[in-house]
């Protein structure tokens, strides 16, 4: 259901403790990376094990692990039999230990190796290949100006060579996955183990090209005794959806509740229940303000509407009306539509006060919580809440800024706030509960920012709450799901310009997709 996605600490971590606890040297490690690179670029380029070596290969190395790595890679080649020269950055007794260890074999088995300051950028055309192994995960300051010269080279040869990246593209950060201030632009980047938590965010996506994750003897159980506080959401969290059985009918497939709607915003609450019956629900129901019924109703005949007291904005008797009626429903979604005029707040604090079922609380629910914080703590544990950043900005009394510099640690603040799983909306969007590693979305889908996508994501986690699943569980399915309608979406409109309904209409889709693990 996860990956695991370490930081560049963590990471260090793991290989200081497979040579520590389990007698796995760094020069193993090395050599398993340079091989897993070598089978990863092979793939890649449609190479067969005993094709002709016709390749001719320039590999840069830095004088630190991934110059190792590339230096390790070069004898691979050269023994291969392609054309091969490397690059190294440093004097030869700048190299140390690992990295010192496997230039040494390099040179033993005859690598044509050159110093980069000696070459005149000019002499290196005319190679199919170029391996970055430059820099890696741990750099976090700005490249030095010789460093930056060379990140500037792989690119100039990358318009006409296919640019592999080993562990991370140089220049990027690997914990914000920002260039610092450039980075390699790779066709293909090899990590090793585990992503590193920056190539999985949205800044790092024109930098990474295709990313093909590779095991070099990290043993399990240390991964598992040291896990990352991040994880990667995979398509293994489907498994969580069985495919219905014959006997299934619509009061066993889940009944969710829409609180929203007011006066100019209609359309949000049926937003999210279309979603939920796409997603799988079995009914959908509507509650909002009677006086605006027919509008929110808009002649779906799939959606059941509960009109509420008699005039078009919310009160907090109209809960007195509500909560006989609440043993009929799974769950609960609150604030698509809502509004905030009158008496919206007070209807608020009397449904937290009496209600009891797994909600979801959205849009005008978040700010209106945002300005009666006192309300956060009775949100409790079996709730999501799914901000964007300025309902985020709003809940925590920060700025918008603020919030998209720290998204992890705003996303665990609400968490931990509310007692409730808090999802921060926006490419990547991650999900915390108040224990636990937080999850990070692979997707980065610009047709998803459209208004009332966030409606229809709610609708979602709204259906997987009354399907029984967990809270934690049901946002980051939800969130994996609303991500792959939007990379269906982008085959048909490239440059945007879908509906929010369509969103919701090619879920059935997107759930089939993911479940045959259809690669992105």
């Amino acid at each position: 259901m996860f990956a695991p996605l370490p930081t560049p600490h963590e990471m260090a971590g793991w290989d200081r403790l497979s040579a520590r606890d389990f007698g796995i040297m760094p020069e193993m490690l090395m050599e398993n990376a340079s091989r897993a690179a070598l089978q990863a670029l092979f793939d890649a380029l449609g190479v067969k094990a005993h094709s002709p070596a016709n390749k001719r290969v320039l590999l840069l190395a830095g004088p630190g692990n991934n110059g190792g790595d590339a230096t390790a890679l070069s004898r691979h080649l050269h023994d291969l039999g392609h054309e091969v020269l490397l690059l190294h950055t440093r004097p030869r007794q700048d190299y140390k230990n690992e990295a010192a260890y496997h230039l040494e074999l390099a040179l033993k088995a005859g690598v044509p190796t050159r110093l980069a300051t000696d070459l005149d950028a000019r002499d290196l055309g005319g190679y199919d290949v170029v391996v970055d192994g430059l820099l890696g995960t741990g750099l976090s300051g700005e490249l030095r100006p010789d460093m930056l010269n060379l990140v500037r080279l792989t690119n100039d040869l990358g318009r006409k060579a296919f640019v592999l990246a080993l562990d991370i593209p140089s220049g990027l950060s690997g914990f914000t996955g920002r260039p610092l201030p450039e980075a390699v632009r790779a066709n293909l980047t090899v990590t090793f183990e585990a992503a590193k938590i920056g190539i999985a965010q949205p800044e790092a996506a024109p930098y990474i090209g295709q990313l093909d994750v590779r095991p070099i003897g990290i043993p399990r159980a240390l991964r598992k005794a040291h896990a990352p506080a991040h994880v990667l959401m995979t398509a293994g969290l489907t498994d969580l959806i069985e495919k219905p059985g014959p006997g299934l009918h619509k009061g066993t497939a889940g009944h969710v509740l829409i609180i929203g709607g007011s006066a100019g915003l209609t359309g949000a609450p049926m937003l999210a229940a279309v979603a939920a019956m796409r997603a799988g629900a079995g009914l959908a129901t509507i509650a909002c303000p009677a006086g605006i019924a027919d509008a929110v109703k808009a002649s779906r005949p799939e959606v059941m509407i509960l009109p509420l007291g008699s005039g078009t904005e919310w009160t907090p008797n109209m809960m007195a009306a509500l909560e006989p009626e609440l043993a009929r429903f799974d769950a609960a979604v609150v604030g698509p539509g809502l509004g905030r005029a009158g008496d919206t707040a007070n209807f608020l604090r009397a449904w937290l006060s009496a209600a009891a079922l797994p909600t979801v609380y959205d849009a005008d629910a978040l700010n209106l919580l945002a300005s009666q914080k006192e309300l956060l703590k009775k949100i409790g544990e079996s709730a999501i809440v799914t901000p964007h950043p300025g309902e985020m900005a709003r809940l925590l009394d920060l700025d918008i800024a603020e919030v998209q510099a720290r998204r992890s640690e705003c996303c665990r603040r609400l968490a931990e706030n509310t007692g409730a799983v808090s999802v921060l909306k926006g490419a990547a969007s991650l999900v915390a509960g108040a224990n636990g590693p937080q999850a990070v979305s692979p997707y980065c889908e610009p047709n998803l920012a459209v208004a009332g996508s966030g409606d229809v994501l709610s609708g979602i986690l709204g259906r997987l709450l009354a399907g029984g699943l967990d809270a934690y569980h049901a946002a980051c399915l939800g969130i994996l799901w609303h991500g792959q309608a939007g990379s269906i979406l982008a085959r048909d409109f490239p440059y945007r310009g879908n509906m929010p309904l369509e969103i919701a209409h090619v879920l059935p889709q997107a759930i089939k997709e993911l479940k045959g693990h259809v690669q992105r």
